[in-house]
């Protein structure tokens, strides 16, 4: 197994590895009645959890546990030009709701009860989990403009582009 993969939890079908935009279960919509929901699955000999660097970004902080990462490097793009890439679309978001991406604050809250602890993401893009998911998507369908000739490319549909309509991909 690579460093990760994205398989069906109803069917256990991969998308191919070279499909750019693999946002859906190659056998979804069959009329099966079985939930084609895509999940990423980690080889967790191949990755590490990163030690808190200071990197505010978690799509920079976190991103060899990222799957658009994992596929970025195999497609021939460099660290530092997938991290130049990450910090590039979080400018497009921070130029539209003021700030970008930060690593979410997570903390005991001694006023909910012993061992409650709390994430607090009313301070993040939107004030939403949800947007979280954008940036991996567009992260990943950018790294694959970067790393296949114009002629191979198509373009993404559905997914998470309501998360990320601001977000223009950069060249």
């Amino acid at each position: 197994m690579r460093a990760s993969r994205l398989v069906c939890a109803g069917c256990g079908a991969e998308p191919a590895r070279d499909d750019p935009f693999p946002f859906a279960c190659p056998n979804a919509g069959r009329g099966d009645d079985v939930d084609h929901v895509l999940r990423r699955e980690l080889d967790l000999g191949a990755v590490e959890f990163p030690a808190d660097d200071g990197e505010p970004n978690p799509f920079v902080r976190f991103r060899g546990l990222m799957h658009a990462y994992h596929a970025a490097r195999e497609g021939g793009i460099a660290d530092e030009d997938f991290v130049a890439l990450v910090r590039a679309l979080d400018e497009r978001v921070a130029a539209v709701d003021g700030h970008g991406f930060r690593v979410t604050p997570f903390a005991a809250a001694d006023g909910l009860g012993a061992g409650v602890w709390v994430k607090d993401e009313t301070g993040n893009v939107s004030g939403s989990p949800t947007r979280r998911r954008g940036p991996t998507s567009r992260s990943r369908a950018a790294a694959t403009r970067r790393s296949r000739p114009r002629s191979s490319r198509r373009r993404a549909g559905g997914g998470c582009a309501s998360s990320c309509r601001s977000t223009r991909i950069p060249r």
